[in-house]
């Protein structure tokens, strides 16, 4: 070994020695002697009471909660202090406010030295002086109007929260959330103002979707969500019954509660899916089906003309923002995924029930069944079965609105003649959009990997449109041949115009089935062959006379020979396929 290497060496292990002596004193100090050279090193911030109950076991959990303990009993010294008189309300408060804020200090200062169950503690003792201190100051005391309460609650909401932030702090955003929630609604319903504090769990609301994109914490929105959608629903459910007096309990402050809680998610989901890319979630599918029930139909049932068409006109207005601008450009980011029915979804509920509003229903029904022919018009590449089912949701909802539904089926069911309800014009209307609808759906690209989605909702506007076409058949039918004197006549043939009806139905959807290679038109074709049957032996076996039972047989008969042979020749069309062509 050369000279000039030895200073060094000899300076190394100088240096070794006194490191050694640094750790012993540390181990001595800290009752903790290190076994290696980790455990002598500072440890990471946790991120949670596991991380640091993991790090230092549970001997330090009594000095904490002891602690803990000794900064209740100072909150508690204080307001004794207020309520013997010592000191004003005004003072007491103001120390209580100004103690709670130093343990949130603490707590924040704790967290960035890694003592994350000191840190929890911390902030548990902060918030339990804090917002029960806001309660009292704000009924007990009478010091605090409730526009200063609830803005006094969001300064400690948001203190406690940019803690939670700042440290990645997840204890502290539970513990803060939850205390903001009971306090706020308490308030709402004990100082009979509740237009502020509607406001504050608003922002609650707010806060914890911000919390969830930003630091990746979920269960909070659950908690959040579901607390505000149940006091928004227990507001409304108030309002309606007329169990609070109207002095404290107004539509205005309702109508704000109902109509933010839609604004703050449906918005949220909007901006989540269109700025950052993201995919709609479990939790924004539930909440949006939440909210619009609660929030959007609340809205509509408890407001006034002027205030129920100021919501169906933004309501239409969103739903054709929806499906032009929003279900496009989220199809070109995604693809056809779930983010575009899911938009397609809320654009067709809020633009039906825009219209429902603002038009009557001779008028709006047809509207639907418009926007289903154009719905199923744009599924023709067979690409979007969600659209395929909103047509048919819409097709049906037309049919019930128009009373094509009701004047079919009873043309289909009831003997009594008299008791027919009359045909609306619009019921034509709708009635031959529904057959354009489902032409246009039989006529979407033939593939063997159809979706049941697809396959249901073309079946579903099939069925409505054959319904609605065959009632009003046999109701014209029946008006005109049922002049024969005597009720078994008419009877007679009503029943046989109703088989007839049937049995040209079922040999349509045979037809079909073997046109167009669609295995359910067969299977359709045998149910009606099915319900034919019975109706025979339930109806027509049952009324006087043979004349129209020789018609019904001869009927059924033939479809009974018809349909089976049309259905072997239906062949399934190939994987590959192309759709038929347009014309």
């Amino acid at each position: 070994m050369s000279a000039a290497a030895e200073p060094l060496e000899a300076r190394v292990a100088r240096l070794e020695r006194e490191l050694a002596g640094v750790h012993r004193r540390l181990a001595r100090l800290e009752a903790e002697p290190p076994t290696t050279a980790q455990e002598a090193e500072p440890p990471a911030p946790a991120a949670g009471a596991a991380g640091e109950l993991a790090q230092d076991g549970l001997r330090g959990l009594p000095a904490l909660l002891g602690r803990t303990c000794l900064v209740l009993g100072g909150a508690f010294l204080f307001r004794s202090l207020t309520d013997s008189g010592t000191l004003s309300a005004g003072v007491g408060v103001a120390l209580g406010l100004a103690y709670a804020l130093v343990w949130l200090a603490l707590a924040d200062r704790a967290s960035a030295r890694g003592r994350a169950l000191g840190g929890a503690l911390h902030a548990l003792a902060s918030a339990l002086i804090v917002y029960p201190l806001l309660f009292e100051a704000s009924t007990r005391y009478a010091l605090l109007a409730p526009w200063a309460a609830a803005a006094a609650l969001a300064l400690a909401t948001a203190a406690g929260l940019a803690v939670a932030w700042r440290r990645s702090f997840h204890a502290v955003a539970w513990i803060t959330l939850i205390s903001a929630l009971l306090v706020t609604t308490a308030l709402l319903f004990r100082t009979r103002a509740p237009l502020p504090f509607v406001l504050a769990l608003l922002l609650l609301a707010a806060a914890s979707l911000a919390l969830a994109y930003g630091r990746g914490w979920r269960g909070q929105r659950w908690l959040v969500a579901l607390a505000v959608d149940a006091v928004v629903l227990l507001l409304g459910l108030l309002r309606v019954l007329g169990r609070a007096p109207a002095e404290w309990l107004g539509t205005g402050p309702v109508l704000v509660a109902q109509v933010g809680l839609v604004a703050i998610y449906l918005g949220a989901f909007v901006l989540r899916l269109l700025l950052q890319g993201r995919e709609i979630t479990g939790f924004a599918v539930t909440q949006t089906v939440l909210a619009l029930a609660v929030g959007f139909e609340g809205a509509l049932w408890i407001g006034d003309d002027a205030a129920r068409r100021a919501l169906a006109v933004a309501a239409l207005a969103a739903g054709v923002l929806l499906h032009v601008g929003l279900a496009r450009r989220s199809e070109r980011r995604f693809g056809h995924g779930f983010a575009v029915g899911y938009f397609a979804s809320v654009a067709t509920f809020l633009a039906a029930e825009g219209t429902r509003v603002l038009l009557p229903a001779a008028l709006y029904a047809p509207l639907w069944l418009l926007a289903a022919v154009a719905l199923a018009a744009l599924s023709l590449d067979g690409r979007r079965p969600i659209l395929q089912v909103h047509a048919a949701l819409l097709t049906l909802a037309g049919a019930i609105a128009s009373g094509l539904a009701v004047a079919a089926l009873a043309a289909l069911a009831s003997r009594d003649l008299a008791a027919w309800p009359p045909l609306p014009p619009a019921a034509l209307v709708v009635l031959a959009l529904a057959l354009a609808a489902a032409a246009l759906l039989y006529r979407s690209a033939t593939r063997s990997g159809a979706s049941a989605a697809a396959v249901a909702a073309r079946l579903a506007t099939l069925v409505v449109a054959l319904l609605g076409l065959g009632g009003v058949v046999a109701r014209f039918a029946a008006g005109a041949l049922a002049e024969a004197p005597g009720a078994d006549a008419r009877a007679g043939t009503v029943a046989a115009v109703r088989s007839a009806v049937l049995a040209l139905a079922a040999v349509a959807l045979a037809a079909g089935a073997a046109g167009l290679g669609r295995a359910e038109l067969a299977r359709a074709a045998f149910a009606v062959l099915v319900v034919g049957g019975a109706k025979l032996v339930v109806e027509d076996l049952r009324v006087e006379g043979a004349t129209h039972l020789v018609f019904s047989l001869a009927l059924y008969g033939g479809a009974l020979v018809a349909v089976p042979a049309l259905v072997r020749r239906a062949r399934p069309p190939a994987a590959d396929e192309p759709p038929p062509a347009r014309s």
